[in-house]
């Protein structure tokens, strides 16, 4: 493309990428290996910086009045990773949105947990809202020098697709995990249809991807059924539109361990914050969104749980 600097291969799979469209100002490639999409060349530092000065301060005093359910769902999450209960274990939670999943973890008894994040409101709000005494306003690999080596769960939720750079703090965590931790990475999943039953989710994206492409309806309808769509990216916001296949791929290519599946809005663990609809045309868009376009390629949120390998 004019004007457009040489992109790189695909930092989780090594895949050649080719171009798909413009969303605004930005143009948006996708690797023709494992599906993962971005925006590239990407925003500059300083407008993301003022992007997220602040984004969940607000937010986050909602949801602390509605903290038991949260509490509940985080439960389900930590029972999803096999973990016990029982004081012993420890935890690292990664740009956790206030440090939430930190308290719960420790209030459902299942040991200590430090929370991580660069947003210095998140970090206070986890100290003086949440109570929190183990928090670093800093990044995971700050973290990684300090402590390397000693976490037993590590959950880092919708965090790498706001990144320039998830390769890096995945391999940030990784240095962060005990010999047999866990490491549970969430993000969108980029493959998936989910969002095709919303209208209201799906208005903007369309006239985003209108405006700076110029795509007639007809080929911006075929792009988003042929999975050209790269479910939730939406530069400045979401940089990227990860798949199931790159994290995959990135993990093996590391000797990693690694299982990936997918999560529609009706998962409460993994959707915590979705609240159903109680009209009929919400529950038939949430009956086409989760029972039938989740199925064809996955609901709209991955979960992907990466392992050191075994010891010989």
């Amino acid at each position: 493309m004019n004007g457009v600097p040489a992109v790189p291969a695909c930092q989780f799979c090594g895949g050649r990428r080719r171009y798909r469209y413009r969303m605004d100002s930005y143009p948006v490639w996708q690797c023709i290996r494992c599906g993962t999409g971005c925006a590239w060349p990407m925003p500059e530092p300083a407008l993301v910086q003022r992007y997220y000065r602040g984004f969940l301060a607000a937010t986050n005093e909602r949801r602390l009045a509605a903290f038991g359910a949260l509490r509940e769902a985080a439960r389900s999450v930590f029972r999803d990773m096999g973990l016990a209960p029982g004081g012993a274990l420890r935890m690292l939670d990664v740009g956790g949105g206030g440090g939430f999943f930190s308290r719960a973890f420790e209030e459902c008894g299942y040991g200590e947990s430090t929370y991580v994040d660069l947003d210095p409101l998140s970090c206070a709000f986890a100290r003086e809202r949440l109570g929190l005494r183990r928090v670093v306003n800093g990044e995971c690999a700050d973290v990684a020098a300090r402590e390397g080596g000693r976490f037993d769960f590590i959950y880092c939720r919708h965090v790498i697709e706001h990144l320039p750079d998830p390769a890096a703090l995945l391999e940030s965590m990784v240095l962060c995990l005990a010999p047999r931790g866990v490491l549970a990475v969430q993000f969108p999943n980029g493959d998936s249809l989910e969002y095709l039953a919303y209208p209201a989710e799906m208005r903007w994206r369309w006239a985003a991807m209108r405006r700076g492409s110029r795509l007639s309806a007809t080929r911006l309808l075929w792009l988003m059924l042929a999975g050209a769509m790269l479910h939730d990216l939406d530069p400045p916001r979401h940089l990227w539109a990860v798949t199931g296949a790159g994290v995959t791929a990135w993990a093996r290519g590391r000797g990693l361990e690694c299982r990936v599946r997918t999560a529609d809005l009706g998962d409460p663990a993994y959707s915590p914050y979705y609240a159903r609809s109680s009209d009929l045309a919400g529950r038939a868009r949430d009956f086409v969104g989760q029972r039938v376009l989740a199925r064809l390629r996955g609901g709209c949120h991955c979960v992907a749980v990466l392992r050191l390998p075994r010891a010989a």
